[in-house]
């Protein structure tokens, strides 16, 4: 029977969410969780929960009905940020993997057009050099 007025599953997931995965016992954590505190109006006891004892014998692993999906996106958004703001939405949206592509068939198309150009001098080069060495010039002196 249920005796409190939230469901206990809820309960139990948020008190793991707050203890285990948001705020763990390391130092920086903890540091952000009272700044939020005291700037934010946070409850004040909550830099200062205690062991799991609030847990039953059977409720060791527990699975996350309520809270499971948002703390996906929590990761998902730490792993893969949105972009803000317009200069990185600007840099996101050309980072794609098709304008990637793209980037690298320009520039390919650009190095055969100089190497066949460099080829086209070289050639040029080649036969001036052929013609002077056939036909020299000499210059006379007065």
């Amino acid at each position: 029977m249920s005796s409190g007025l939230i469901p206990r599953q809820l309960a139990l997931e948020t008190l793991d969410s707050l203890q285990d995965i948001l705020f763990p016992l390391d130092h920086e954590p903890r540091k952000l969780l009272r700044s939020l505190v005291s700037k934010n109006h946070f409850d004040p006891d909550c830099p200062h929960f205690g062991p799991t004892d609030y847990r039953r014998d059977s409720e060791k692993e527990i699975a996350y009905r309520y809270w499971g999906s948002r703390l996906i996106d929590l990761y998902d958004e730490i792993e893969n940020p949105k972009p803000r703001g317009l200069l990185q939405e600007m840099l996101e949206m050309k980072s794609r993997p098709r304008h990637v592509m793209m980037a690298t068939i320009a520039g390919v198309i650009i190095a055969i057009v100089l190497g066949v150009l460099g080829l086209a001098v070289g050639i040029f080069q080649a036969w001036v050099s052929y013609q002077q060495w056939k036909y020299p010039v000499s210059i006379t002196r007065r």
